[in-house]
């Protein structure tokens, strides 16, 4: 039991250590240094004399820290003289070392080395860590900003002010990094569905919002590959629907750059961004040739193709020959665009094939590349290739259909599949049937026609290459028809080249077939 023990407030904290306790009870204001911002001391502890009556029992075997005893003080438990030079102080934490052992969060272990320079007061050591983080790193500024704030609590003498301001740099340094790294995942998944969205109407067909959708999914991130390369095959699809050649060439220069910008961002690896770019080259060494085949018919035609008001302003020869001189640069430079995309082509679909071998869509279009640059070897190699894929796929879902007991109307996917499968045949077999033709290997042309015709007789630019490698083949009759049935059916202006072209044919075949005819009535026995 206590005796002449006065009202007592609470127990000094870790940051009032008493100076030894050598004050009187009326000396109410004893907290060192004033840590407190009230005038009074905490819980207004008052000092009353003579008062016999008890404050609070013992605690775990130690009585209070200090007794009232008439108008002095006592210490029952030693006090400890606090020095504000050394900053040495009682009941605080421990500082432990780090467990290198244990893994701790990055964000921790940054802090507790860019504020450790606060250990040494007036070194100011925090801007040499700062320094050493460059900039746009993730959480870079809040790391920079906290060890800039670390060298100006170093000129502070307070160790317990230094903790404390640590402890509150620490906790918003992993605040801020928590920050970050949700907006980073909300930003990831918002750039997912836009993908997701454009890769979807894609392969609806709807290419305008497709398009609409990757720009969309650009603005969260500019340069990320996979949604480059949505932008740039749609931007591909996009030309090929449309009848402007001016416009073709302007869609597939900006999927060009596109896919140009998808391999500097770290796509060059990606089997959509080799094949889309291999692709994109190849559609536009086709509209240079075609521009160059028009030029050339142009100057093969001296000129008669132009519009007459065009014409009229050519009244010189010098004139002529000027646009003529034009025309033959222009048939030269788009011969060279040509040459230089079909090359790039090449290596980006072969790159792009080693990655899916199995890839009908880049077997086709290796086909295509190298049929333009009139590698007709090379080019049915790769046609034969794909048109055997298709067989084989083909046969697997007939086979599949037949153990489920399914037929082929019963399942819309299933139609679908055999529909595409069906047009992808057709596009191979009939540039086959042309690098055949191109060999001299006519019959298997016309045996792949037959082909194509079957599976889709409205492709009525078939029935002319039809025609074309029978007459090669010596079978006049069966080309008479085939050229026939073409201009019966085509929709072509009777002034088209191909128009025109057709019809000297049937004229050569026609020839040919009363010069035999009237030889088999000259000596009927060689009949």
């Amino acid at each position: 039991m206590l005796r002449r023990v006065g009202f007592l407030g609470e127990a000094p904290r870790r940051l009032e250590d008493d100076r030894a306790l050598e004050l009187r009870p009326i000396d109410r204001r004893r907290i060192l240094l004033r840590e407190h911002p009230d005038r009074l001391s905490i819980d207004l502890d008052l000092g009353l004399g003579g008062a016999d009556r008890a404050g609070e029992a013992a605690e775990d075997g130690v009585v209070f820290q200090q007794v009232g005893e008439g108008l002095g003080c006592r210490e029952v438990v030693d006090g400890e003289d606090f020095d504000p030079e050394v900053g040495a102080r009682r009941g605080g934490a421990e500082d432990v070392a780090a467990d290198a052992s244990k893994p701790l969060m990055p964000m921790r272990i940054v802090m507790e080395v860019e504020l450790g320079a606060v250990q040494e007061p007036g070194r100011g050591r925090g801007r040499r860590y700062a320094e050493t983080y460059p900039a746009g790193n993730p959480g870079s500024a809040t790391r920079r900003a906290c060890a800039g704030a670390g060298r100006a609590l170093s000129v502070f003498r307070f160790p317990q002010l230094q903790r404390s301001m640590r402890s509150l740099l620490l906790a918003l340094s992993i605040a801020a990094g928590l920050l970050i790294a949700c907006q980073n995942t909300q930003k990831q998944k918002m750039l997912a569905n836009r993908q997701d969205a454009a890769r979807v109407y894609y392969d609806e067909g709807d290419l305008a919002r497709a398009e609409s959708m990757a720009r969309l999914a650009l603005e969260i991130e500019p340069n990320d590959p996979m949604t480059l390369s949505i932008l740039g095959m749609s931007l591909v699809r996009v030309g090929a629907s449309v009848d402007d050649a001016n416009e073709v060439v302007k869609a597939l220069n900006e999927a060009i750059r596109t896919f140009e910008k998808a391999e500097d961002s770290g796509g060059d690896g990606l089997f959509q961004v080799q094949f889309g770019h291999g692709t994109a080259r190849t559609q536009r060494a086709r509209m240079y040739m075609l521009r160059s085949d028009r030029n050339e018919k142009r100057i093969g035609e001296s000129l008669g193709s132009r519009p007459q008001p065009l014409m009229d302003e050519l009244t010189t020869p010098t004139d002529i020959a000027k646009e003529l001189e034009k025309i033959q640069n222009d048939i030269k430079s788009d011969r060279e665009h040509a040459k230089i995309d079909l090359g790039i082509a090449e290596s980006r679909l072969i790159s792009a094939n080693a990655q899916r071998p199995k890839e009908l869509a880049c077997l086709e279009m290796l086909q295509t590349a190298y049929a333009l640059q009139s590698k007709f070897e090379t080019s049915a190699k790769w046609g034969e290739e794909a048109v055997a894929m298709i067989g084989t796929d083909r046969d697997a879902w007939l086979n599949l259909m037949r153990r489920q007991g399914i037929r082929p109307e019963q399942s819309d996917k299933i139609q679908n599949t055999i529909r595409t499968l069906d047009r992808q045949e057709v596009n191979s077999r009939s540039l086959l049937a042309l690098a055949y033709t191109r060999l001299g290997r006519f019959h298997e042309a016309i045996l792949d026609l037959d082909r194509v015709l079957s599976l889709d007789p409205d492709r009525i630019e078939d029935y002319f290459n039809r025609g074309v490698a029978r007459q090669d083949a010596k079978d006049f009759a069966s080309a008479v028809i085939d050229y026939e049935t073409f201009l019966r059916r085509s929709t072509l202006p009777t002034d088209s080249t191909m128009v025109k072209d057709t019809w000297d044919r049937l004229g050569v075949c026609r020839k040919a077939l009363a010069a035999a005819a009237a030889a088999e009535a000259q000596n009927p026995q060689k009949k």
